[in-house]
């Protein structure tokens, strides 16, 4: 039994990672924090809570989730109901521009030293690339992106092909899981081990 793939579609655009969030409490004029029932003029909280602000630490990482929330919600169909209840394979690959260094000079400028690398294996990392394309589509193909629970990324040097992003961008394969139920696994994975019964319970007494 293999995946059933569900879903394939490209986003163009330099990927971005999602990385830390910072998370701060915006201050009133009076310098308390601010509360979304407000305060009274003593300063204690009318009803409502404390305001939390989270921000990234990369301003583009927004621009770029709406972009593949977009791209998903065309793939997938606009106003079709997001996966609920199923075990979800996502594969991403990232195409990343590649440095200016690898490049030889001259009239040799279109060709790539033969000694520059294959694949980058500098920042981003994969895992931060793929975090940011899951929260992209949650919501959207899924409802929550706990439902994957295989995600392979892998990160590509992007070749330059003259268009707006020079080839820079991620194809995004959603399948589902052929393992959906312990009934689909080996015999050697529905086992565990349990300790041995003591029909005598003398033999549970420690010896000196």
């Amino acid at each position: 039994m293999s995946d059933e793939r569900l879903l394939i579609f490209e986003v163009d655009g330099k990927p971005e990672p999602q990385g830390s969030a910072t998370a701060f409490v915006p201050l009133d004029g009076r310098g308390y924090p601010m509360a979304r029932g407000g305060r009274n003029a003593d300063g204690s909280y009318r009803k409502g809570s404390v305001i939390v602000n989270v921000t990234s630490d990369n301003p583009a990482l927004k621009k770029w989730r709406k972009r593949i929330a977009a791209a998903a919600e065309e793939a997938w169909g606009p106003g079709r109901p997001p996966i609920e209840e199923t075990s979800l394979r996502v594969e991403a690959h990232f195409f990343l521009k590649r440095p200016e260094g690898h490049w030889r000079t001259g009239k040799f400028s279109h060709l790539l030293k033969d000694d520059a690398p294959a694949a980058p294996t500098t920042i981003p990392d994969a895992d931060k690339l793929l975090r940011a394309v899951l929260d992209g589509m949650t919501g959207i193909v899924y409802k929550d992106d706990s439902l994957v629970t295989c995600g392979p990324p892998e990160k590509h040097y992007a070749v330059p092909n003259g268009t707006e992003h020079e080839g820079q961008g991620v194809t995004i394969v959603v399948s589902r899981r052929a393992v959906q139920t312990a009934l689909d696994l080996p015999e050697s994975e529905r086992v565990r081990w349990v300790p041995e019964r003591v029909e005598d319970p003398s033999q549970l007494v420690l010896q000196p």
